[in-house]
């Protein structure tokens, strides 16, 4: 069974815009890019990118996104492990 990754995008700034983000995320496409408010905090969102099946792309960006700060912040992420519906 082939499993659908995801990366997971966090320490980004409301302010941060999809097309900065996509910059940092070309290789995956822009329909595969969700950019989310975090609930309850006042300025901070996070990112989904859905990647298919590509492990090795996602551990490839998920490492050249833990190298990078936006808008004062630094980035963290994250590839999910079990299935994704």
């Amino acid at each position: 069974m082939t499993t659908n990754i995801r990366l997971l995008i966090f320490g980004l700034s409301r302010k941060t815009s999809r097309q900065e983000l996509q910059a940092l995320v070309q290789p995956c496409g822009d329909s595969r890019l969700a950019l989310l408010d975090v609930p309850g905090d006042n300025d901070q969102a996070m990112a989904i990118v859905r990647l298919g099946t590509d492990q090795r792309l996602g551990a490839r960006l998920a490492e050249r996104v833990q190298h990078h700060h936006v808008h004062g912040h630094r980035l963290q992420a994250w590839l999910t492990s079990l299935p994704w519906a």
